[in-house]
């Protein structure tokens, strides 16, 4: 149930709100038919869930955007194909919503093990 939660409640709502609409018209019908996963990545592990802290910054560049900074107790992100990462925004208005492939070049993800509380989820 939680894995769910997670790719429909928090990954859906999340990419339709931060997507442009070539990547709706792409990834959306995927997702809906469970053919792609979504994950939601906010936490780090300094600041937690707290979004005015996050450290991950976004960078424009000439082909898109460069993300830095680590997330961690991503939910579902050792199963998924799309994070929302959210990061501090390359236009300087806060925190921005980015669809990051986690097949991209740079992006790496770790299953986190020995967990002491409910196993409903993989969590990195």
């Amino acid at each position: 149930a939680t894995f769910f939660l997670v790719h429909n409640s928090l990954g859906i709502d999340a990419l339709y709100l931060t997507a442009s609409k070539k990547q709706l018209d792409e990834i959306m019908p995927k997702v809906m038919a469970l053919e792609k996963i979504l994950c939601f990545g906010l936490t780090e592990k300094d600041y937690g869930s707290d979004a005015t802290s996050l450290e991950t910054t976004a960078t424009k560049t000439k082909g898109g955007y460069i993300l830095n900074g680590n997330k961690r107790w991503i939910g579902n992100a050792t199963h998924a194909d799309y994070v929302v990462c959210w990061a501090q925004g390359a236009s300087k208005k806060g925190i921005e919503g980015f669809i990051v492939d986690l097949k991209s070049k740079g992006v790496t993800t770790e299953k986190i093990e020995g967990k002491m509380s409910l196993r409903a989820v993989q969590n990195c």
